[in-house]
This record gives structure tokens, C-alpha cells and sequence, in this order.
């Protein structure tokens, strides 16, 4: 077997890897989503997928519940980092020559 079989054998098993990988990700997701599925309109009595779900609260909570794990986030910290970003990096753009 000469180089360039070599190498066009090595490329091939390399899509085939890749394509076993996609294939795998993409049968593990889809038995995660309906298994919620099925849990959630046994259990609960809703038809819907709720692996992952953010609810806004009020104007500065917001609730990321995952896997019915219930998370509350502070809105408020993230907006008053956010608008001390924007300052500085406005403060740099008026300083560039």
C-alpha cells in the first residue's frame, strides 16, 4: 500500500469516526427529549419538553430550571456588569487614534 492509499484510507476512517460521533450525540439527545416528554405528560400532565426552561420572574429574577433543578438568577447584577462593559469599552473607542 502506497502513501496516498494510506492516506485516503486514514481520511475515510476519520468520517467515519466523526460521522459514529454525530450519530451518537444525536440518538443520546433524542431519547433524553423523550424520555421528558413522556415523564412530563405522565407525571405532570403537560405535553411539553422542559429539560432546560428560563422564566422571567419579575423585572430582575429570572428561574433556569434544569432537570426540575430550579436555579433563580439575579438579574440585576448581570445588567449593571453589562452597562460598565459598554462604558468602558465606549471610553476605548473614543481613545483610539
Amino acid at each position: 500500500m502506497n502513501r496516498v492509499e494510506r492516506f485516503r484510507q486514514y481520511r475515510h476512517s476519520k468520517r467515519k469516526i466523526i460521522f459514529i460521533f454525530l450519530l451518537f450525540i444525536l440518538l443520546i439527545s433524542t431519547g433524553l427529549l423523550v424520555a421528558d416528554y413522556s415523564v412530563n405528560s405522565i407525571m405532570l400532565n403537560e405535553r411539553k419538553i422542559e429539560i432546560i426552561s428560563l422564566v422571567k420572574l419579575d423585572d430582575s429574577y429570572m428561574e433556569l430550571s434544569l432537570m426540575k433543578n430550579k436555579l433563580y438568577i439575579n438579574t440585576r447584577y448581570i445588567s449593571r456588569d453589562c452597562e460598565r462593559l459598554k462604558d468602558t469599552l465606549k471610553n476605548l473607542i473614543h481613545l483610539w487614534p
